[in-house]
């Protein structure tokens, strides 16, 4: 299994998120075919609760087989809603074969708003 790349997150509450990335493999390939994504958030590597999870199968992941990017996405009442101001992520790619590739790895920092 090859390393995850390092790439922290901002997300800004009460507003919309989106992060566009492209990709792909070691060998140069992008197809995506078949391919799920999932990543989750926690508190600190090791953490047994997970703050927040996004996948292709919850829609805050969407895989665009044509552009070969995979985009993350919260809704603005989604951010507003979060409780937690820091954490760690990772994000893993599932290919139909069982196989998977970690993505990216960092930290996690939520920017609340200062003038209400």
């Amino acid at each position: 299994m090859e390393l995850a790349g390092l790439h922290d997150i901002v997300i800004k509450r009460n507003a919309t998120f989106s992060s566009v990335l492209g990709y792909q493999d070691a060998l140069g390939n992008v197809d995506l075919t078949g391919a799920s994504a999932k990543m989750q958030i926690r508190s600190h590597k090791g953490a047994e609760d997970v703050l927040l999870e996004l996948s292709t199968e919850n829609g805050r992941i969407t895989i665009d087989l044509t552009a070969s990017t995979i985009t993350l996405r919260l809704t603005d009442e989604e951010t507003l809603a979060l409780p937690w101001m820091s954490g760690v992520y990772d994000l893993f790619l599932y290919y139909s074969d069982g196989s998977q590739d970690p993505l990216l790895e960092g930290k996690v920092t939520v920017n609340r708003e200062v003038t209400r």
